[in-house]
């Protein structure tokens, strides 16, 4: 257990890890709302996750990143308020991880988006992202480089510096580095080798 928790207060967030709150609160977040985008009327869809040891926002036509419409997010939540969300709202940093239209198609659905985040493998607060993040972020962010461009999936390993750093770590390596990671838990945990079939 990564003892982080989400917690709902009225319209507003917050989160604890072992009890504690932790991170900055969000006032006020709207889940599910209408919005313009071109000259279409919209009905967009979000949740906040707890995967691991992180913070993961599932939305479709989010307004954050219009590259795609159906993402998942890994939300700095250790942060500042800096992003523009719905109306006057703000929500933290965040970088697309996983971009599924790529994947499944426009068609995919917000129930899909959420089953997917739902059968995420995790290991030790760890999760594996089932395709590269390299160039999800790309059309809209400046530090969205990775250094593995190639590898089919990658594991993001919580950081002591929060979820920020562990982003950073992982842009810097490789699936080569994560399998040298892991490794020693295979005996333990032998459907790990899976995420590294390529390698192996």
């Amino acid at each position: 257990m990564s003892g982080l928790k989400l917690h709902k207060k009225s319209t507003g967030y917050h989160l604890t890890r072992n009890g504690k709150k932790v991170g900055t609160p969000i006032p006020k977040m709207t889940m599910s709302f209408e919005w313009t985008y071109i000259t279409l009327d919209i009905d967009a869809q979000s949740e906040l996750r707890v995967v691991g040891h992180f913070l993961l926002l599932i939305s479709d036509f989010t307004p954050i990143v219009m590259h795609s419409s159906k993402s998942i997010h890994l939300c700095f939540f250790e942060g500042e308020l800096t992003q523009h969300w719905h109306g006057d709202e703000k929500i933290w940093d965040q970088r697309p991880l996983l971009f599924y239209p790529e994947a499944f198609g426009n068609k995919t659905t917000f129930g899909q988006l959420q089953a997917a985040v739902s059968g995420l493998q995790t290991f030790k607060g760890a999760i594996y992202l089932p395709m590269n993040p390299d160039g999800c972020g790309k059309h809209h962010y400046t530090d969205a480089d990775f250094v593995d461009t190639t590898s089919k999936g990658r594991w993001l390993f919580p950081h002591p510096d929060g979820s920020r750093a562990a982003y950073e770590h992982m842009q810097k390596t490789t699936i080569e580095d994560d399998l040298q990671r892991l490794m020693p838990h295979f005996e333990e945990r032998p459907e790990l080798m899976e995420t590294f079939a390529d390698l192996i």
